[in-house]
């Protein structure tokens, strides 16, 4: 029950960059898997690649709360070929 409880109330948020991965920013989690463990940290990217991971929030970062962020991990439900 709990588990359903935590998927409900993430099912809402998704993190969409519509483009702005082009133009660079930073995110903060409490949550991002990083070194194999869930971690507080901020994930820096720019031209659509990570430029840098920081253990603490940068003050610049967009603040995505408890979401899971999982740098470098590719969707493998996207279909390519579409």
């Amino acid at each position: 029950m709990e588990d359903q409880m935590l998927n409900d109330d993430l099912s809402h948020r998704s993190l969409s960059l519509q483009g702005r991965e082009k133009e660079g920013g930073a995110l903060y989690s409490t949550r991002c898997w990083v070194e194999g463990k869930l971690q507080p940290a901020t994930i820096s990217f720019s031209e659509g690649k990570i430029t840098n991971i920081f253990f603490s929030k940068s003050a610049d970062a967009a603040d995505m709360g408890n979401a899971v962020l999982m740098p470098g991990v590719i969707d493998a439900h996207v279909h390519i070929n579409e």
